[in-house]
């Protein structure tokens, strides 16, 4: 019975001239936002690519410098271009893009793609991943608000209930051919979204990741569809139904997303940019170079490097004292980085979790926030690469101070080194979390869409039976 049902829907849509029309438009405004997404990925990638060679070169061939010269000269760290970000954006035109690795400093990222492109491209939100649930769901809701409230107001329903056809199995008949055309559009979403990996060079695709996006958003579109069935048959009429139904859509996908943002940036404010400038600077530079910071911080160095080499005193080693001062500032600059960042992702991890729980009201933000985390565009994503690009900083700053200290003898910064030094120190090779971690780190919304799935089938199971149940004793 059910497949007779989940036919005579499909065959309903095939003849439905709305339908067509509603095809035509989320085939367009996919290949539109997929094309999109080809150029964000293309340029991205071979942005990235192309800073990453110079940066190399420019390194490496940099010729005869001191060590700590070198050290200011920098390098820098050139974030990952996901495969996904193609399909799922996020946040990644607006999250900095590079990170200047130099001495004494913890730099931000930045380089945001945003900055440079929104003359040209007014719309940077557009994506693949956004059609879907937005312009998707809407689809879901003009296929499915008249479900049972047009079956009700034709008197049809009364013959379906004398059939025998239960309220379960009338629900999974509507939703299973909506859903179904849904998710035919979400596979050629993000395979179209992904043809570019396979020619512009950005990170190789996790199959994993590709079947836990397409997995999420059947999840959410089912969801939505099965609340607009439970829409339609509380309501008498299919303009009632409609009504309501866009009221639900507008409230999840606009309300509850601007209500959270504000909510999240009200609660917990943004850090003052300029105040926290002048903490890093008097902290982390004026406290060791002009404070009282310095000698113990170079003492407990000297120390470490004594024992290290098996010497009860420093200056028994006969190494460079300025380049070993310069690396105990770096030791004690970098608990303060840790701490003051620290503060910094704290705030920004409170405005996440309020709209973390945002997301158990409106299962399209929960859609939206998972979309991300899976494609490594996310919040987590970013500051990953941030925390990694700091790690790999310390290591060359070490390296060059520690060379310094080593070769530099009575020289000190006239010492040169050359290129066997320069070529010591790594490319950055930035990974992006696991999907593991991303499934520990969005648990909530997780849950948030399998709880809204089991509500929206008890609820629209319940209300279809009950209006059955009426039409059959009125």
């Amino acid at each position: 019975m059910i497949k007779l049902l989940i036919a005579r829907e499909l065959l309903d849509y095939s003849r439905n001239g709305q339908f067509r029309i509603l095809l035509v438009v989320v085939l367009v405004l996919t290949g539109v936002a997929s094309l999109d997404g080809w150029n964000r990925a293309r340029e991205a990638a071979q942005a990235r690519a192309a800073a990453e060679v110079n940066d190399h070169h420019v390194w490496v061939e940099q010729g005869a410098n001191s060590p700590h010269g070198a050290a200011h000269f920098a390098r820098y760290a050139f974030r990952p271009t996901p495969a996904l970000a193609a399909f799922e954006p996020g946040s990644f035109d607006y999250a900095g893009a590079a990170v200047w690795m130099e001495a004494h400093y913890q730099n931000p990222a930045t380089l945001r793609r945003a900055e440079d492109t929104l003359a040209r491209a007014p719309l940077p939100a557009l994506s693949a991943g956004w059609v879907l649930r937005v312009v998707g769901s809407l689809a879901l809701l003009v296929l499915l608000f008249p479900a049972v409230a047009r079956e009700r107001e034709s008197g049809t329903i009364r013959s379906i209930a004398a059939t025998g056809v239960t309220g379960g199995a009338f629900v999974a008949g509507k939703v299973t051919a909506a859903v179904a055309t849904a998710l035919v559009f979400t596979v050629i979403a993000v395979v179209v979204s992904l043809l570019p990996a396979a020619f512009i060079g950005v990170d190789v695709i996790e199959p994993p990741r590709v079947v836990a996006l397409i997995a999420v958003h059947a999840v959410g579109l089912t969801a939505f569809g099965l609340l607009a069935v439970a829409v339609s048959a509380m309501c008498r009429t299919s303009g009632a139904a409609l009504v309501g139904g866009a009221a639900l859509w507008l409230a999840w996908i606009v309300g509850v997303p601007t209500i959270g943002a504000q909510l999240s940036t009200t609660l917990h404010p943004d850090i003052n940019e300029r105040a926290f400038k002048s903490s890093l600077q008097l902290e982390a530079q004026t406290a060791f170079w002009k404070g009282e910071a310095k000698g113990p911080a170079v003492a407990a160095y000297e120390e470490t490097i004594a024992k290290e080499h098996g010497a009860t005193d420093f200056d028994e080693l006969g190494f460079n004292r300025e380049a070993m001062e310069l690396q105990a500032h770096e030791e004690f600059a970098n608990q303060v980085y840790d701490r003051l960042y620290g503060e910094m992702s704290a705030t920004y991890q409170a405005q996440d979790r309020v709209l973390r729980g945002a997301t158990v009201v409106s299962p399209l933000l929960a859609l939206q926030r998972v979309s991300a985390g899976i494609a490594g565009t996310d919040l987590l994503a970013q500051q990953a690469f941030t925390a990694q690009a700091e790690q790999h900083r310390r290591r060359i700053i070490a390296l060059l101070n520690r060379d310094m200290m080593l070769n530099a003898g009575n020289d000190g910064f006239a010492y040169m080194a050359g290129r066997e030094l320069w070529e010591q120190t790594a490319d950055f090779q930035g990974q992006p979390p696991g999907l593991a971690e991303v499934v520990g780190r969005y648990w909530v919304e997780l849950a948030s869409l399998l709880g809204w799935l089991v509500l929206a089938v008890a609820v629209a199971v319940g209300r279809t039976r009950r209006a059955m149940q009426v039409e059959v004793l009125t």
